[in-house]
């Protein structure tokens, strides 16, 4: 079956785009070609004037190239000669002589974006399904099939950099705003738009959106010396967030600036040397499997009921994580009943949530009727009671054994028997949290990670308890969610904070040594990590972070350090960000070393080296601090392979993504290599640099 078929309506051919067995539309060499040819056969049809493309998919126009495609290609000649491919075939499209409409609906990303570019008009519905974005960057590649040239004429150099440079995917109505697309319509209206559209152009009319592609940015885009600052800006911003470990933005920007600067045939030749270069390379490799790791644990728990509209959910505790977690339950439209002990707790959880559906009508993600509608399905009580038909119930109060056990039995007493128990417990194992209760096979963990709604990675814990129906049912309702399960063994701290624990301590041990907070973050920084493991504790907490240590101790031993600065910091009241400050404070918008930082160090009798820690030895002690624990965890089988591990470190621990994860950098940096690494650590500073068994295989 082809790809895409068309029918002549009068002077209109409608061209239908339709990948057999395949949810949504994407491009391979030969349906990319069927598309093209489709195109050009409709065109050729006696009175045909105009024609229209359109998606037969529900929700999805075109996906773009086939990613397992992309992982396939190792080299630069295969990959530059795809981008060729590409690019000619939409320039068949472009240069047809008959102006052709596309009519998007539902996800429009990568390549479908591409190709809606070189249409003559692009016609989207405002439907919440319909988002258009070029993602590539994320994948460790530049758009290669013409965007890099196109959508700066279109938008904008400042608007099209923030669309490459981030892969963010835009909305039907902004990117009418923004002069994208030249109309957006209801969704029943979206054919019978683009078909009168698509008269208009054949009858000579002036684009719909002609007016805002005139705008000033548009035009200054095109000065040399406007573009080349906007460029610099970028640049810098670039490099500021990561480092330049990830290619592929840089070589964006570098083709951007081409868009105005060379003669167009040159710079689509640029632009597909720059994909095969990046095929090339490993950054691109890795990105592209991890988003096939990603895309994996998405169907993971696709058999089970999962989340559905109007279900009942309870969540006992109201605290920072309550809250939450129950907001991420009510943005899916579920009802939730929130329960703690006081009055004073659940009005600071309300308010919490009333402040943050006030930030989604600030960003434009709801309405403000929308926004009350979330709220309107929150209930609230101080007593465990009406959860009789609750689907699930997530506990989330601290982070206390026997608090966490009293508040187990108290909800096997309320709920159903077929309610799914989950604790949102961090590093407490869900064996003991669970051991008194008669129903322990339906006992799970959520560990959802803070803050709720901008954390992707949620670990379901599994006890030896935990039926297996009971993890098929949470991983659905985290993959309902919109986030990504990762499935983790009962052990203390998990997966990510036991790997960050050690990390963690060996940074505040440096700080202890005389190593100033910015040589300590800005080793990590180098490396990729979006924030330094001091800026992690900040946010996260002192106190919170104290805990987890002093909960592991007894499993990680002397592997995990013992430093005192931490703690005298939480004595004196200095949490984080939570607080008035930590090892930072804010001081507009940039912060600064905190003033009692040289206080706390007195008080905890730290004793600075001289010469204090250099670059290489920071580097070094926080980078296999981190890669060392995470060997451990792989012997001790935490995740079910060790690319989960990785995935659960890139999107819970902020591991940078160019490194493919802890396994993917041991992998890459050779087991011997880090083995000897740990020895030499091992003998010029401490034994909590120790190897793991997995290592030495």
């Amino acid at each position: 079956m082809n790809a895409a078929r068309f029918d002549v309506e009068g002077p209109l051919a409608i061209v239908t785009f339709d990948v057999p067995q395949r949810e949504v539309n994407v491009f391979t060499e030969a349906t990319l070609a069927a598309l093209v040819d489709t195109i050009v056969a409709a065109s050729d049809r006696p009175g045909v004037r105009a024609l229209v493309v359109r998606s037969a998919k529900s929700a999805n126009f075109c996906a773009g190239a086939d990613v397992e495609s992309i992982a396939s290609v190792t080299s630069q000649t295969e990959g530059q000669r795809l981008a060729r491919f590409g690019q000619q075939c939409f320039q068949r499209v472009e240069r047809l002589g008959k102006p052709v409409v596309a009519a998007v609906h539902g996800a429009c990303v990568g390549g479908g974006l591409e190709f809606a570019l070189a249409c003559h008009g692009l016609i989207v519905s405002h439907d919440p399904k319909t988002k258009l974005g070029l993602p590539e960057t994320q994948l460790g590649i530049v758009p290669g099939f013409g965007g890099t040239q196109r959508l700066p004429h279109r938008v904008g150099v400042p608007a099209a950099l923030d669309m490459i440079l981030t892969g963010r995917m835009v909305k039907a109505r902004s990117a009418e705003r923004m002069g994208l697309v030249d109309d957006c319509v209801c969704p029943f209206k979206l054919e019978q738009e683009a078909r009168r559209y698509a008269l208009e152009l054949a009858e000579g009319k002036p684009r719909r959106n002609a007016k805002r592609r005139r705008g000033l940015m548009r035009v200054l885009g095109r000065v040399g010396f406007v573009r080349r600052f906007i460029l610099s800006r970028a640049r810098a911003a670039v490099n500021e967030r990561t480092a330049g470990v990830y290619p592929a933005p840089l070589r964006a920007l570098a083709l951007v600036d081409l868009a105005f600067s060379a003669d167009r045939d040159a710079a689509f030749l640029a632009e597909a040397t720059a994909v095969g270069d990046l095929l090339a390379g490993d950054v691109a490799h890795r990105l592209v499997d991890l988003f096939l790791l990603m895309e994996r644990l998405k169907r993971r728990g696709a058999e089970g009921r999962g989340l559905r509209a109007g279900d009942l959910v309870g969540v006992v505790g109201a605290g920072v994580m309550g809250a939450g977690i129950a907001k991420a339950f009510l943005d899916r439209s579920a009802r939730v009943r929130l329960i703690d002990v006081t009055a004073e707790a659940l009005a600071r959880g309300v308010r919490s949530l009333g402040q943050q559906s006030k930030k989604d009508v600030a960003r434009r993600k709801l309405t403000p009727r929308e926004a009350q509608a979330v709220l309107d399905r929150l209930e609230t009580d101080t007593e465990m009671r009406g959860l009789e038909f609750a689907e699930v119930v997530v506990e989330a109060v601290a982070e206390k054994l026997e608090i966490k056990r009293l508040v187990f039995a108290r909800l096997e007493r309320a709920c159903g028997a077929n309610a799914l128990l989950a604790s949102n417990t961090s590093s407490l194992p869900l064996a003991q949290i669970g051991a008194e209760l008669g129903s322990r096979e339906r006992v799970v963990g959520l560990h959802f990670f803070n803050p709720v709604d901008r954390m992707p990675l949620v670990e379901v814990v599994r006890a030896p308890t935990t039926s297996e129906a009971a993890v098929v049912e949470a991983c659905a309702l985290v993959r309902d969610l919109g986030k990504y399960p990762v499935c983790v063994k009962d052990h203390p701290g998990f997966a990510v904070n036991r790997v960050l624990a050690p990390y963690l301590a060996e940074a505040l041990l440096l700080v202890e040594e005389g190593a100033s907070l910015d040589a300590i973050d800005g080793a990590m920084r180098r490396l990729g990590f979006p924030m330094g493991p001091l800026r992690v504790l900040d946010t996260v907490g002192l106190d919170v972070a104290t805990a987890v240590a002093d909960s592991l101790k007894p499993t990680l031993g002397s592997r995990l350090a013992e430093p005192r600065i931490g703690r005298e910091l939480v004595a004196m009241g200095y949490l984080g960000d939570k607080s008035a400050g930590g090892f930072r404070v804010r001081r507009g918008k940039t912060s600064v070393t905190a003033p009692w930082l040289g206080e706390a160090l007195a008080r905890a009798q730290c004793v600075a080296r001289t010469p204090p820690p250099g670059d290489e030895e920071i580097r070094d002690r926080l980078w296999f601090a981190l890669l060392g624990e995470a060997a451990f965890a792989l012997e001790d089988g935490i995740c079910d392979e060790p690319a989960h591990l990785d995935a659960a470190l890139v999107l819970g621990a902020g591991f940078p993504a160019a490194h493919g994860g802890a396994a993917r950098a041991i992998e890459a940096l050779g087991r011997s290599t880090v083995v000897a690494r740990l020895e030499n650590l091992h003998l010029r500073f401490a034994p909590r640099f120790q190897v793991s068994a997995w290592l030495r295989r």
